[in-house]
């Protein structure tokens, strides 16, 4: 039995959908739904809808009595793309750790080009800007059609652009923001070459895409702890294997360790809150201290604090220790309790495994606290 090319198409998008729902069901499986998560979830609904949209119009094309309905599926086509477009930004922005839900001005900004597309795309029936649709029931592409593309397609293009430049310069977390370019990437080419083929790679391109997304947020929630949101043990003893294999003795290369003293005190007079509130805090101060230097900040567990540093003496940790005390200091300043914290470090050698880098440095700082009581 030989299919028609209608047939053809109406399950490359079945299977489309059947793939992106499939994923839908896996992130709401997790108990623990996070805001990423949720971007995500609202850009796979997005996803579904378009996928939808182009059943619905595969179906009905050769309908002459359906040109309405034509309209609206293609309608419907189009604010779904838009809205994948934009979340897909707003998911790539949520990556690089920009919340633009608190920044109002710049998300105002940022929601025109989606409107002026969702807007085309609403009045096209009278317009024809957009598309329209003849007596006949054939498809043509309106004057603003390229507009269109600019508005819903320039979002990814820059997600995929500031994912670059960000893997440009944060070495630290350069795999995540190179991943988050590859997903990213697959949209493109489908939509590029559906464009100019006028053949379906778009759908293509947005599974690859999505599939793409879903293994980094695994790969993320694997590697990220869940109170501070910063780097945990598994992703230290990753990123310092790494370091190691490619050390040649050039660039220094060292491991400070921080105790958080006294947080069981915090816990039983102030609260737990008080008590997450401090570890948030003092990851907070290393956060701003390392994006200075591109330092790599880790929560080791507890009450403990990872920070890798390079192109610094270990000499140099005193100032440096002396800088993250004063900037929680900082932080705290309006709150009822103190923080001080207990600092051990060590540098990197030649022959030096993970786990010996990793127990010099905890030994040092384990001795520096014994010697303070």
């Amino acid at each position: 039995m030989i299919l028609s090319e209608k047939e053809l198409l109406c399950e490359l998008y079945i299977f489309g959908l059947l793939c992106v729902l499939i994923i839908f069901k896996k992130i709401f499986s997790n108990r623990e739904l996070y805001a990423n998560k949720r971007l995500y979830a609202k850009l796979l609904l997005a996803c579904s809808a378009f996928m939808l949209a182009d059943i619905f119009w595969i179906i009905t094309d050769d309908n002459r009595n359906a040109m309405v309905v034509n309209y609206i599926a293609n309608m419907v086509y189009f604010v779904a793309v838009a809205t994948v477009c934009f979340y897909w930004f707003v998911l790539a922005e949520n990556f690089r750790g920009v919340d633009l839900s608190k920044k109002k001005g710049l998300r105002i900004v940022l929601h025109l080009p989606y409107m002026a597309a969702i807007l085309l795309s609403v009045t096209t029936y009278q317009t024809h800007w957009l598309f329209y649709v003849d007596d006949t029931g054939t498809y043509t592409r309106g004057p603003l059609f390229g507009l269109q593309l600019v508005f819903m397609y320039g979002y990814v293009v820059y997600a995929v652009g500031r994912s670059l430049i960000c893997a440009k310069n944060d070495y630290v977390n350069r795999r995540k923001y190179v991943d988050m370019a590859l997903a990213t990437f697959w949209p493109i080419l489908g939509s590029i070459v559906q464009v100019v083929a006028n053949r379906p790679y778009f759908v293509v391109g947005i599974v690859l895409g999505v599939l793409n997304l879903y293994l980094n947020l695994q790969q993320q929630q694997i590697s990220t702890d869940l109170l501070t949101g910063s780097n945990n043990k598994t992703k230290l003893v990753q990123f310092l294997a790494d370091k190691i294999k490619t050390y040649d003795g050039g660039k220094q290369l060292v491991l400070l360790f921080l105790d958080i003293e006294g947080l069981r005190y915090i816990n039983d007079i102030f609260g737990y809150e008080k008590g997450d509130k401090a570890i948030m805090t003092v990851v907070e101060a290393l956060r701003t201290i390392a994006s200075r230097k591109g330092y790599f900040v880790c929560r080791y567990g507890g009450d403990e604090l990872a920070l890798v540093c390079e192109s610094i003496e270990p000499i140099d940790m005193v100032l440096l220790s002396q800088s993250i005390q004063e900037e929680v200091n900082k932080k705290l300043a309006k709150e009822q309790f103190t923080v001080t914290l207990r600092f051990g470090h060590a540098g990197l050698e030649q022959g030096m495994s993970v786990r010996e880098f990793l127990y010099k440095a905890y030994e040092n700082m384990r001795e520096n606290k014994e010697n303070t009581k």
